[in-house]
């Protein structure tokens, strides 16, 4: 009987196999129930955060002005075609025949448009570079008060040469009359000569030095004739 007592007493004694395996699925239930619950708050997390930086970036594009993709194409292809007009340069003066120590007054004047190519062409900036006869003609007298041009750049002069360059405020819009200059005879200013000895001067500009600027905001030059001025001294 005491063999069969220790052995029960021993038999209670043992660990319960049953309890163990219980207690350890419970710790590893646990454990993925945690791991999942942790994907899902970092998911949250990720979602959440993306959500505010689109309603971000929506807020700030409402913002942009709108803009006409089509309207923004042409606005792109107008300004890459360069505008050609033509014009004219040429100088006036009166008297054409003078005797030594007279005066003869020559105008500068600009068209901006000829016959041929009568397309409206509003410019800001005229640059008139000449050479003349020094050993015929003294150059006296440059007066700009009647001119179209109401702004002086440029005014220089010396023993046979001129240099002007005048201008006038514009919009960058070549194809306007509001402002600028378009027209034809336009007075740039007035050179007063004086005759010196007898024989033919000669008044001409230099085309690679003279020209007119369009109001197009790109400084583009106009396509020119220039017309030159003789003087007889007898």
């Amino acid at each position: 009987m005491k063999n069969m007592e220790l052995n029960n007493d021993n038999f209670n004694q043992l660990p319960s196999t049953e309890n163990s395996g219980g207690q350890e699925n419970k710790s590893r239930i646990f454990w993925w129930l945690g791991l999942f619950l942790a994907v899902i708050i970092i998911l949250t997390t990720v979602v959440w955060i993306v959500e505010r930086e689109q309603g971000k970036k929506v807020v700030d594009d409402r913002n942009l002005p709108v803009v006409n993709q089509e309207t923004e194409k042409n606005g792109e292809e107008k300004k890459m075609e360069t505008l050609v007009r033509y014009g004219k340069m040429s100088l006036k003066g009166t008297p054409q025949t003078v005797k030594p120590g007279e005066k003869i007054i020559v105008n500068i004047l600009i068209d901006t448009k000829t016959p041929e190519h009568p397309e409206i062409a509003n410019i800001v900036l005229a640059a008139a570079r000449l050479v003349y006869s020094a050993d015929k003609l003294t150059l006296e007298k440059i007066d700009s008060k009647n001119s179209v041009l109401p702004m002086s750049i440029v005014q220089n002069k010396s023993t046979g040469k001129v240099e002007i360059v005048r201008g006038v405020a514009g919009n960058a819009n070549p194809e306007d009359t509001d402002n600028g200059y378009t027209g034809t005879g336009g007075l740039v200013v007035s050179l007063e000569f004086m005759a010196k000895e007898s024989g033919s001067a000669i008044i001409e500009f230099l085309p690679e030095e003279s020209s007119l600027l369009l109001d197009d905001g790109l400084g583009t030059k106009m396509i020119l004739d220039y017309e030159n001025y003789e003087i007889k001294i007898k």
